[in-house]
């Protein structure tokens, strides 16, 4: 047989060269006895294709019951292509305890046998035998399982048999594909076939959706007659268990003493084993059947869900509650005509109280009283009450209460786009839940962490702080958080248009997924209250877009605009009625979802305070506005193509909807179509010259495109359009000082810095412009004033720098210089890499930058063998070419004229831009020097030696192929930390070997920084080097 077998009764050979494996023969023999002992032989034969399948099989491993099983490699060989046989033996293999039987051996008895495949290669044909043997039946008397035939890889031949005594009673369900019976002897014996021929696809993001109703399995078996008789079989073993000793009743007569209703009695002996007593998380059916007894339970303080259900039914019986057991399969439908134990993973409780039944899972911890997971709710379960017969119920379909989401963000937006806000949270339901299970496994100290990535989960890419949350413990009112959050350039600051700050509702399928075969996941009943007020900057007002109301019959929408002093109020409800819809409804729920999205996104544009709206303002039409927005969304996941479709939709509905064209002519910007972007922002602002992003946009491409004059036009109209503007006199006075006109761009960054005091990065402008237009007196002037009330890391370096740059007030600039390196060595000196934050990241160009001006300072004083400590620390921190030309100006003065000569070279090769800061000058030295500029042979070589400077060699003991991105954090001399963020799991232990690389990370004296860097570790199967490369630290982020 060979990989190109054809299907029986093929016309043609199918050609399978591309998969990565075929399995030839996979065959499943089960024998069992009447007494439920019995064993399990696995046969395999699998053509090996592809380095990724020898990694696959390398090592073939198993798990087993220790106490009830054992299991053996009956032969595993390799087949070369030549007919030569390899054999693994199985002395060689490895028994090692699983990883639940790891974190809970007290419970599990589960192990995993590995065995090391020798000499497999590319081409081979791995055939293996595995016996498993069941020496002590699961139930007396009883077995069952489940089957599935292989279906993720292409299978030529798949069987399974079945042998059983003949007179053994035993159902066989298997709609799908019927066995074939035979009786031989005193054994009846059922054989299944099966092939799976067609092609392995690339996985399918958009596949992964919701599964409601998972299929049943190939095969199912079981000895057990009815569902009463499961239940009576799981009853008896747990029935002594929860015993009522001396200790039980004691404690139970402690929680109820003094609470008067019969609920709230439940409720508080409830409480108790939910927060006081740990969950292990073992599945039902893994290790033993039988629980601890309570007694156990409560002196150990911990256990998993059929001990933690043990003792909260001892202390409710004691208490005078009738408790039961609740048998659950979370992770599917159960099959009601198979009555096995096997179809459930978990149990809960349920008390009777007033012939009511009250539901309880105490596993989470922190779960509400009567409060059940979304995957327990709704579903078929096996009820086992103590006084009657075990029968088929279904859990509660909703929480016991009206479930809520209520968020509240207050926040202000500065004018340079800077939104700081506080936010509240209030919830009952299941994000409640899933709030106090994140909050109950952390502790407070990493509470922030723990809404820094609950927030950027819900979108929010800012900063949180100050994180404050009710005890997740206290589970009778609804759980409460709240946290400051800064983000700056807020949404699309650059277009001054932002986003209310709420989180989207989350929709399981959008129009781009398959419609669901039965039924759409709705998550109902679910109500969201969301409110967001932001105090705009003074300059600006909102322009509001029209309210939205969405009705449905299965839930409504609505979103409410208004402002007032100031203030822009966004309030937004949502209410979704059912769990679940029938797929009948699919086009209902598309257009319920396609309507929220496309609100979810509109953009609120914000235009100045002073601008009038014009008389003749464009007509708008729903339908092409919906279309924008739709593209806007698009455009954010740089969907060009797509956005491009809606737009063209938009036009033909409307060629002068507001932002239609403003959005064509940024794609034409991402896309470097200047001309066709030129003309695109035109076209907005003729039908639209109160869209202020358009001046903004229009004016960037007409910069790029070399078209100046133009650009300052645009700007100049954007100020006229609106007056008070700081953004517009910042862009214009930038592209001034671009084309040298000084003495044109001090007056409107003048104008600019009356309009927003506060913004010192203008007043560093201003004085920077004032010193370049020859008004020495006035810049120093500015920047003395800026430098008297300054406290910004930032502020204070730029004009430190600048200052030195002028040769002017150098005591006033190293003080100030000084004051911006505490700043940052108290910033990052408390840094881990556990809790990193993008912030965290910046500040390390920033140190980078002050350490380069601190070595400049030191310079302009003729303190040249400190500026070089200064200046070789920045440079290898950070290769910018103007730390490169200030290096190589040092190292003139100290008369190392080979190191000044690279020093220049490295920052025109360094230059990622031709016209970079500090090129021009390097280029000039390297003159002076009697050098010419680089070839691109020499610039190419040169910036190999750049990478060179940012990357170490580590050995690795074996040979590994792949790559990895990792962090490491360094203190002055030592390697802090290092760790593994994401890429080939085999190259984790590298960590270790990193932690004592020989990196070259200078710090200046006396330094208390620490610095991060991100890099990626890269190695190959030829050799065991491998190399870390650090990455710039501009172009680092979290992930």
């Amino acid at each position: 047989m060979t990989a190109s077998t054809p299907a029986s009764g093929s016309s043609s050979v199918l050609d399978y060269s591309p998969e990565s494996y075929v399995i030839q023969r996979y065959a499943t023999d089960i024998t069992y006895a009447a007494d439920g002992t019995g064993e399990r032989i696995i046969t395999v034969q699998v053509k090996v294709q592809s380095e990724a399948a020898v990694r696959q099989f390398g090592v073939l491993e198993f798990p087993y019951e220790s106490r009830n099983e054992h299991l053996d490699f009956v032969y595993v060989r390799v087949r070369k292509a030549d007919g030569t046989l390899i054999a693994t033996s199985d002395a060689d293999a490895q028994d090692q305890p699983a990883e639940v039987t790891r974190q809970a051996p007290f419970y599990s008895d589960i192990r995993n046998k590995q065995l090391p495949v020798k000499s497999l290669s590319v081409g081979d044909r791995l055939e293996y035998q595995v016996r498993q043997v069941r020496t002590v039946p699961a139930a007396p008397g009883h077995f069952w399982f489940t089957q599935n035939f292989l279906k993720d890889a292409v299978v030529l031949e798949e069987t399974v048999s079945l042998t059983v005594p003949k007179q053994k009673y035993v159902q066989v369900e298997s709609p799908d594909n019927k066995p074939a019976i035979s009786e031989t002897g005193d054994q009846k014996i059922y054989r299944w076939k099966s092939t799976q021929l067609e092609k392995t696809k690339a996985p399918d993001d958009k596949a992964k959706k919701p599964v409601i109703v998972e299929p049943p399995p190939s095969i199912a078996v079981t000895t057990f007659k009815s569902w009463e008789e499961v239940g009576r079989w799981y009853g008896d073993l747990q029935k002594d268990r929860v015993a009522v000793t001396p200790s039980i009743q004691a404690k139970a007569n402690e929680l109820v003493k003094g609470v008067t209703t019969e609920e709230d009695k439940i409720a508080a002996i409830y409480t108790y084993v939910s927060t006081q007593y740990r969950y292990i998380g073992v599945a039902f059916g893994i290790g033993r059947y039988q629980p601890h007894s309570a007694d156990d339970v409560m002196q150990n303080q911990y256990g998993d869900c059929k001990d933690k259900h043990t003792l909260l039914a001892s202390l409710l019986k004691a208490a005078g509650y009738d408790a039961w057991p609740v048998l659950v399969g979370s992770q599917h439908v159960l099959q009601s005509n198979v009555p096995s134990p096997g179809q459930f993973d978990h149990v809960i409780t349920a008390v009777t109280l007033n012939k009511s039944v009250l539901w309880m899972d105490s596993t989470s911890e922190v779960a509400p009283f009567r409060m059940l997971f979304s995957g327990l709710r709704d579903k078929q379960v096996l009820g086992i009450p103590n006084n009657s017969t075990p029968v088929l119920m279904k859990t509660p379909a909703n929480p016991p209460f009206e479930p809520f989401d209520k968020f509240d963000a207050e926040g202000t937006l500065a004018s340079d786009g800077t939104l700081n806000a506080h936010f509240k949270v209030s919830l009952r339901g299941d994000d409640e839940l899933l709030y106090r299970i994140g909050f109950h496994q952390v502790p407070r100290v990493q509470w922030n962490t723990l809404i820094q990535n609950v927030s950027y989960a819900s979108g929010f890419s800012g900063t949180t702080s100050n994180v404050d949350a009710s005890s997740p413990e206290k589970l009778a009112q609804p759980f409460e958080v709240s946290y400051d959050y800064t983000r700056k350039e807020f949404a699309d600051w650059s277009n001054r248009r932002i986003l209310p700050l709420m989180p989207p509702y989350t929709f399981a399928y959008s129009e781009d997924d398959p419609k669901p075969a039965e039924t759409i996941l709705l998550g109902g009943p679910a109500n969201f209250d969301l409110r967001t007020a932001i105090v705009l900057p003074h300059e600006y007002r909102a322009e509001l877009p029209p309210a939205v109301k969405l009705q449905t019959s299965f839930g409504s929408y609505s979103t409410a605009y208004s402002q007032n002093d100031g203030k822009l109020v966004v309030d937004r409800v949502i209410h979704i009625i059912p769990r679940e819809l029938p797929a009948a409804q699919w086009d209902e729920y598309i257009k319920f979802e396609k309507a929220v999205v496309a609100d979810e996104g509109t953009y609120i544009q914000l235009i100045g305070a002073g601008a009038k709206t014009p008389d003749n303002l464009a007509a708008s039409n729903p339908e092409a506005a919906d279309l924008v927005q739709q593209a806007s969304a698009e455009i954010r996941l740089h969907n060009y193509d797509a956005a491009r479709e809606k737009l063209d939709r938009a036009k033909s509905l409307n060629p002068t909807e507001a932002g239609v064209w403003a959005e064509y002519g940024y794609i034409d910007l991402m896309q470097h179509r200047d001309e066709e972007g030129i003309e695109a922002y035109k076209n907005e602002l003729k039908n639209h010259p109160e869209n202020l992003g358009a001046y903004r946009g229009l004016a960037w491409i007409q910069f790029r495109a070399k078209h100046e004059d133009e650009a300052v036009a645009t700007d100049r109209a954007l100020l006229q359009a609106a007056p008070t503007d700081v953004e517009g006199h910042q862009q214009l006075a930038g592209l001034l000082v671009r084309q040298k006109r000084f003495a044109e761009a001090t007056p409107i960054l003048q104008e600019a810095v009356a309009l927003a005091p506060g913004k010192q990065n203008l007043q560093v402008m201003l004085g920077s412009t004032e010193l370049l237009a020859g008004e020495k007196e006035k810049g120093t002037a500015t920047l003395r004033q800026l430098l008297s009330s300054a406290s910004d890391q930032g502020t204070l370096n730029d004009a430190s720098y600048l200052l030195a740059n002028a040769g002017v007030e150098l005591p006033l600039a190293r003080a100030s210089c000084e004051k911006a390196l505490r700043l940052l060595d108290e910033e990052t000196s408390k840094l881990t890499l556990t809790a990193i934050t993008d912030d965290n990241l910046r500040h390390m160009a920033g140190l980078a930058a002050t350490w380069d001006t601190m070595a400049w300072i030191l310079y302009r004083q003729g303190e040249f063998n400190n500026a070089l400590k200064y200046g070789q620390a920045a440079w290898m921190l950070d290769q910018r070419p103007a730390i490169a030309t200030h290096l190589g100006q040092i190292y003139e003065k100290l008369g190392k004229k080979a190191e000044a000569i690279k020093s220049y070279q490295f920052a025109i090769a360094s230059a990622t831009v031709p016209d970079s800061n500090g090129v021009d000058d390097a280029r000039t030295r390297l003159k002076s020097l009697a050098l010419s500029d680089l070839s691109p042979v020499e610039k190419s070589k040169l910036s190999g030696e750049l990478g060179h400077l940012q990357s170490i060699q580590i050995s690795l003991p074996t040979k590994k192929a792949g790559s990895a991105d990792l962090f490491v954090l360094f203190s002055p001399g030592h390697v802090e930390e290092v760790q593994f963020l994401h890429g080939e799991e085999a190259l984790r232990p590298s960590t270790a070997l990193l932690k004592k690389g020989a990196f070259d990370v200078p710090f200046p004296p006396g330094s208390g920084a620490r610095i991060v860097r991100r890099g990626i570790l890269s190695c190959s199967d030829v050799s065991k080097a491998c190399q870390f490369t650090m990455l710039p630290p501009e172009s680092v982020r979290r992930d």
